[in-house]
């Protein structure tokens, strides 16, 4: 029973550390990927496919997006 238990503990904590790094990884993924929209963004921007107003609108919702992951 004892090793069960530590067994059972062992095996939280592993779940525990992946499930935190998987996270960590997720959220690098999902910010290099608002970086890459933003750079198309800016991209558009430059050959006037987009207006002053829309790229700071959009700009400004992908900034909140990175700052709140």
């Amino acid at each position: 029973m004892r090793n069960q238990e530590k067994c059972e503990e062992m095996i939280t904590s592993l779940h525990d550390k992946v499930t935190y790094k998987l996270n960590k990884v997720h959220q690098k993924i999902v910010i290099k990927n608002y970086q890459n929209i933003m750079k198309h963004l800016q991209d558009y921007y430059k050959k006037k496919w987009i207006n002053e107003e829309g790229y700071g609108i959009i700009k400004e919702d992908i900034n909140f997006l990175i700052n709140n992951l």
